[in-house]
């Protein structure tokens, strides 16, 4: 079979059927099940869930802050955004007290040309955008300590906003459980303190006890932080494969939230016989620099049996991160060996301390790992602790001299946002 992938300059990769396990990736709508997009829109935010309509919680307030997710993300904000703003003009509120903020978290600014291409040039000519973490933008105040120990730090034009409105999209995720609701305040809107004591939480648990579990440690502490800088609104979507909506969640920033994980949880779900001996994945379309392309890795490490081999095909143009330069200099570590990095003070980004303990725990402790990334570097891709390989050709080959010929192959499409869920083993929703 030939495997194909989501990158134009990516050959398709050829698998021979008795080594295919199968190809799993998040679920394509039957046409007849189709909406037209306004009518998704419309549904989500005339029903919103066990909370009162976004018009009506404008009413009196003097302004309001509706903080959306940044180009990483494909949610379609320009679509979502005029119902926002209907809603909120609805309830009283003139436009030119409406400020978009873009929840970078610990991402990089977003250029001009990224603006354009996320939001459209008629939102950005009409509405006061500002990205947080930006020039005049990247001061946070501290709202206290959350019952589980987290400081929070807020951007302080969200906490000073009467009203605080989020903008998302709902999938899988290794820290979180699920991305949408609170993790648009956190890490979206806060600084490196907070963000990095979440997610140093997320990586003292093996994947299969938090990605695609709404109701974890990690978010019991974003939807406190989320609370207490004043978060009173979402609306999230949850797409197909083809990116189509399938419907949008809004209202109470925890329960609509949790009503549209289990959707996402139907939509993304691939049911497995057994664990693969080696796993193809691709991290489309988390795939700007190996931060967002390991969310294809977060999925292997479901699939994937202990002492296999996990291949991610991603092209990272922008390499690893820059942002975190602890990642290339210390590679990826056991959860222990990054722990005790980290109590000794040689790594105080707690944040790329959990990046290198989360990916440490996959091809280090449980899988080796082949990357195949025309933006990371050889030399970089062996100081990480993974191996190189030009070509999925090349990367599967290798496999098979590691585990054997009649290996099993299982292959992750669109591997940020699938699910993999092995038979026989219990998984919490």
């Amino acid at each position: 079979m030939k495997v194909e992938f989501f990158y134009p300059d990516v050959e398709p990769l050829e698998i021979d059927d008795r080594n295919l396990m199968g190809v799993y990736e998040p679920k394509e709508m039957d046409q007849a099940s189709v909406l037209p997009e306004e009518e998704v829109l419309r549904r989500g935010f005339e029903k919103p869930i066990n909370c009162p309509l976004l018009s009506e919680l404008a009413r009196g307030k003097r302004d309001a802050m509706v903080i959306v997710d940044d180009i990483t993300r494909p949610t379609p904000v320009r679509e979502v955004v005029p119902w926002v703003v209907s809603e909120l003009t609805k309830g009283g509120m003139p436009e030119d007290a409406i400020t978009f903020m873009v929840a970078l978290g610990t991402h990089r600014l977003m250029t001009d040309e990224e603006m354009r291409q996320k939001f459209g040039e008629d939102l950005l000519s009409r509405y006061r955008f500002v990205q947080h973490g930006g020039p005049g933008h990247e001061e946070c105040t501290n709202l206290g300590t959350t019952e589980g120990g987290t400081e929070i730090w807020v951007n302080t034009e969200a906490v000073k906003a009467s009203l605080v409105v989020g903008v998302g999209h709902i999938v899988p995720h290794r820290v979180a459980g699920y991305s949408g609701g609170s993790k648009i305040i956190q890490p979206g809107v806060c600084n490196n303190i907070t963000t990095g004591q979440t997610h140093f939480l997320s990586c003292l648990r093996p994947g299969a006890e938090m990605s695609g579990v709404r109701d974890n440690p990690v978010r019991h502490e974003m939807d406190a932080v989320g609370k207490a800088v004043g978060l009173a609104f979402i609306a999230n979507v949850i797409h197909d494969l083809r990116e189509r909506l399938v419907r949008v969640v809004c209202g109470d920033p925890v329960e609509a939230h949790r009503e549209g994980c289990k959707l996402s949880r139907k939509m993304t779900e691939a049911r497995m016989p057994h664990y693969a001996d080696i796993v193809v994945t691709d991290s489309y379309p988390m795939d700007s620099m190996l931060w967002q392309a390991a969310k294809g890795l977060y999925a292997a490490e479901l699939a994937v049996r202990e002492g296999g081999v996990i291949i991610l095909v991603s092209p990272c143009p922008e390499c690893v991160a820059d942002h975190h330069p602890d990642i290339v200099r210390f590679g990826y570590r056991p959860v222990a060996e990054t722990q005790q990095l980290v109590r000794e003070g040689k790594i105080e980004d707690l944040t790329a301390a959990a990046h290198i303990a989360h990916l440490g725990r996959i091809v280090i402790e449980r899988a080796t790992g082949i990357l195949v990334s025309p933006g990371v570097p050889k030399e970089v891709t062996e100081k990480l602790g993974m191996r190189y390989a030009k070509t999925p050709a090349e990367a599967l080959s290798m496999a098979y001299k590691m585990v054997g010929e009649d290996a099993k192959v299982a292959v992750l499409r669109r591997g940020s946002e699938v699910l993999p869920v092995v038979a026989g083993e219990a998984r919490s929703s």
